[in-house]
């Protein structure tokens, strides 16, 4: 476990590694903390503490560790969220009834294989892996809370792509999150792309769209802060 934090009666956990290595991240490289499960376990069940977030880059990638450790908040009270890639169902399977909330990071449309060649750094026969691996993850949170968080990345993210996702994400999301690219320290510059984009016109356009899917959008970036409900 690495890089703890409290936030007005939230604890936030940080983990490390991520399958995907998304080109863009900057959540990785980001400087950390080292702490073990015990330093961990006790920081969070400060009784102040109401809340947990567990995200980073991938908490699945430490999900013995994870798994006890949210079984182990529960006992004590906490209300969790957890954050994913959707990458692991099968240890996802076990956090149920012991989480509050999910939050599945999503790229774009889930049958566009090379979209998420060009931001990850899998292959294509890895990349048809994790997409098979995120829609079973879908299927066992479908009965869960779920929000999804979409990066805007212009060029890559697309109103038809959002529609497209929008279609496949309907009966499974309750919630979405659209962020602004490079309006968050966890992004990068990518393909040229250095500053916060798309605008505030295009952002509320796209959350427009998913809306039409899912009752609850969420856009955020660069002086944008707003929600839109169905």
């Amino acid at each position: 476990m690495i890089s703890l934090q409290k936030k007005i009666g939230n604890g936030i956990i940080d983990t490390p590694s991520c399958p995907l290595k998304c080109r863009y991240c900057a959540h990785i490289s980001l400087p950390r903390t080292d702490s073990s499960y015990e330093k961990t376990l006790a920081f969070l069940s400060d009784p102040q503490l109401n809340k947990v977030y567990i995200g980073g880059a991938e908490p699945m990638s430490q999900k013995t560790e994870v798994i006890d450790l949210i079984k182990a908040l529960k006992r004590r009270g906490k209300e969790i969220t957890l954050k994913t890639t959707g990458s692991d169902p099968k240890a996802l399977k076990e956090t149920i009834g012991f989480v509050s909330r999910y939050v599945i990071e999503i790229k774009g449309p889930m049958d566009d294989v090379a979209l998420y060649q060009r931001l990850t750094q899998l292959n294509e026969a890895e990349v048809q892996g994790y997409l098979a691996a995120l829609k079973e993850s879908l299927e066992i949170l479908k009965d869960q809370k779920l929000r999804i968080f979409l990066r805007i990345i212009p060029g890559y993210v697309t109103e038809e792509g959002i529609e497209r996702l929008g279609k496949q994400l309907q009966g499974y999301a309750d919630q979405a999150n659209l962020v602004q690219f490079m309006s968050s320290r966890y992004d990068i510059p990518f393909d040229g792309i250095s500053m916060p984009s798309p605008d505030i016109e295009t952002m509320t356009r796209y959350g427009e769209v998913l809306l039409r899917y899912i009752p609850y959008i969420h856009l955020q970036g660069n002086g944008l802060d707003s929600v839109l409900k169905a």
